[in-house]
């Protein structure tokens, strides 16, 4: 029996999307690739061993900074669409702020969002930490409220947490979804013209080069990504 396609329709029940989480692991990748040309563009590269930096990715935090192997930044990327609460951030702020408790030796934490969320003041938000409840990584979870509440840890480790910071800051870590593209070809731009010297192409600010760049880096973090997949391997580190 011959079926007419035109009149078929498939119910909304039978359908689903993971647009939102892959979207989420691309934006992942793509603040990472910023950060590190943020971290690069600061940089004097006559007077430093770039071999010594990497980029870690999904190991203590989403990805890190690390420098002779250590994290000395750790960095959670939310990529929510909706202007959300506070609330929906409280885990990943108590996370890092216990990671950095643990690990003195760990500079800044950074907490990376598309959207600007409202903060509430010093000791409300410590008392919200605090009151935290989940039984996911739960004895995470225990470790670390007792390193930053019971050992007193939460004062210092307050200072070294990055969030909600905007355009012309130095450490931008609110990009809306569909900039962050933009945002990292003008910081390769910036790394071309401030380092012509060590730079094969002639014109720099020409776009085929910053493009060129641009996917170059997608493409070396979708493949450190797929052989650590392949290879059930935990740790995928990136030499700058």
């Amino acid at each position: 029996m011959d079926t007419k396609v035109e009149e078929l329709t498939i119910e909304e029940s039978d359908t689903h999307s993971a647009a939102s989480t892959w979207s989420g692991f691309d934006y992942q990748g793509q603040v990472s690739i910023y950060w590190v040309m943020k971290q690069l563009n600061q940089m004097d590269l006559s007077r430093v061993q770039l071999k010594d930096y990497e980029l870690q990715i999904e190991s203590i935090e989403d990805f890190s900074i690390n420098y002779k192997g250590f994290p000395l930044t750790i960095h959670q990327v939310k990529a929510y669409q909706d202007k959300t609460s506070f609330g929906k951030y409280k885990r990943a702020i108590h996370d890092l702020l216990g990671k950095c408790a643990k690990y003195p030796a760990i500079t800044q934490c950074f907490l990376h969002t598309c959207h600007q969320f409202k903060i509430p003041e010093i000791d409300k938000l410590k008392s919200e930490l605090e009151s935290i409840e989940s039984e996911k990584n739960k004895q995470t979870l225990l470790e670390y409220s007792n390193l930053l509440f019971k050992e007193g840890k939460f004062d210092e480790t307050i200072k070294k947490l990055v969030l909600n910071q905007e355009e012309d800051n130095e450490f931008r870590c609110v990009i809306a979804r569909l900039e962050i593209e933009d945002e990292i070809k003008r910081e390769i731009k910036r790394f071309l013209e401030k380092n012509k010297d060590l730079c094969k192409y002639e014109q720099v600010e020409w776009n085929e080069n910053i493009n060129f760049l641009y996917l170059n880096f997608i493409n070396k973090i979708n493949q450190a990504v797929a052989k650590g997949h392949a290879n059930k391997e935990k740790d995928v580190r990136i030499t700058f």
